[in-house]
């Protein structure tokens, strides 16, 4: 087991354990006494290469990741990888392990954790194998440090096949030009981290955030598993895709603490909730319902799902302008559909053109700004209840029923010209019931 293609080993043969061992707690699988060994690699980075990187990989590479700041604040610009090996029989270990410290044809300084592919031929408990690896970024005022505030790295790529990832807090104080995590069936935990980039992908594995994420482009991906961002997450574009597995962000506050330019979630049989803020929002899942407050909208706002209800609090951003109409496209089958759009505070300077549809469901809007041109219809003798208020010279013009359609216009006599908004709305086998 050598390093592959592309990557030059910085020592004759791989690295050496340290002969001494110690006892690991005993835990119930394997029934084994477990034993570790501990050995540090040192990645010095300088100013002109800062890029380093950790990989794990083959059948035996599990365990978990944790990467935090160093306590000390003298460590002249060094990475240490810490990496404690657990193992049951000295003979595994020999035969399985690799631990090479490596450089790529970029000139990138990391480490590789190599065992075979395949998993040993018959699994026994004296077979056991995982490791606790630890990285240490610098922390004192060395050359990559171009402020007293912020440390800046270049980029971290972390590759295994099946290691746990905990990010400390590095919120601040390190500034990374890219983040970048792939793993397998593990989960993924960040507390906080700046970055450009921050890519981390896992299948089968949890991802969460519980601090501040800061970059220009945020891509969380996962399967069967869910997405969870309990902090804020600030980005000019955020994607977070999972299957089987629901999206979500705290709702704890006011203010939206997921803030982009665009953002763009899909999930299939799971629900998405949480508080969204962006010029573009796309959203989109399966068997799951959608939940939340999305504000900020000056452009696209798209909410999908099937066999589940919408429940949508909507703002439209103050400074979005009526030379574009802005559009909401809202859809659910077999699920109710209510949506309200918050009030401005001042006249909308904004024009909307909404389709919201559903079958099978009631379906309830409300706006109190809105003006326009309006439509709404269902089928089978089902109940339109439309309500206007009249305030500041809106009011309701050209109202025409027919059957199960409902059409007219909202306008402000106190303006010339009327905006052009346009608000369509249909459903089946539901009630529709409308509030301006």
């Amino acid at each position: 087991m050598v390093p592959p293609s592309g990557y030059k080993s910085l020592t004759p043969k791989p690295i050496e354990l340290p002969s001494r061992h110690t006892h690991e707690p005993h835990s119930t699988w394997p029934s084994q006494p477990l034993f570790s060994r501990t050995t540090v690699l040192a990645l010095p980075l300088t100013s002109y290469k800062n890029d380093f990187f950790f990989h794990a990989l083959g059948s035996d590479a599990v365990g978990k990741v944790l990467i935090v700041p160093k306590t000390s604040k003298v460590d002249n610009g060094v990475v240490d990888v810490k990496i404690n090996v657990i193992y049951a029989s000295e003979d595994t270990l020999n035969e399985r392990v690799r631990i090479w410290k490596v450089q790529d044809d970029d000139g990138r300084l990391g480490v590789d954790i190599l065992t075979p592919e395949q998993p040993a031929r018959y699994r026994r408990a004296i077979d056991h194998i995982s490791f606790k690896v630890t990285i240490y970024l610098p922390s004192g005022y060395s050359d990559l440090r171009k402020s007293s505030d912020t440390l800046n790295l270049g980029s971290f790529e972390g590759r295994a096949s099946g290691m746990d990832l905990d990010v400390g807090d590095l919120g601040q104080g390190w500034q990374f030009a890219s983040f970048l995590y792939h793993t397998r069936n593990s989960p993924i935990h960040v507390a906080s981290l700046n970055s450009n980039e921050i890519t981390f992908q896992t299948t089968n594995g949890h991802i969460s955030s519980g601090g501040a994420l800061n970059a220009t482009t945020i891509r969380l991906t996962s399967t069967n598993a869910h997405i969870d961002l309990e902090g804020s997450v600030k980005a000019e574009q955020i994607a977070l895709r999972s299957t089987n597995g629901h999206v979500s962000s705290s709702q704890n506050q006011i203010t939206s603490l997921v803030v982009a330019d665009l953002i763009e979630i899909e999930t299939t049989n799971e629900r998405i909730t949480g508080s969204w803020e962006a010029k573009s929002i796309q959203i989109s899942t399966t068997n799951g319902r959608i939940e939340g407050v999305f504000s900020g909208i000056e452009s696209r706002l798209k909410l999908h799902t099937t066999n589940a209800p919408i429940t949508a609090s909507i703002a439209i951003a103050s400074q979005a302008t009526r030379s574009s109409p802005i559009s909401v496209d809202i859809s659910s089958t077999t699920g109710a559909v209510s949506i309200n759009f918050l009030p401005l505070g001042t006249k909308p300077c904004a024009s909307i053109d909404a389709l919201v549809r559903t079958t099978n469901g009631n379906l309830f809007l409300e706006s109190p700004w809105f003006l326009g041109n309006f439509e709404f219809s269902t089928s089978n003798y089902q109940k339109i209840e439309l309500v206007a208020e009249t305030k500041g010279g809106r009011k309701l013009h050209n109202q025409w029923s027919k059957g199960g359609t409902v059409s007219g216009e909202m306008v402000d006599s106190t303006q010339r010209e009327l905006v052009g908004g346009k608000i369509k709305g249909t459903t089946t086998n539901g009630n529709l019931k409308v509030r301006f």
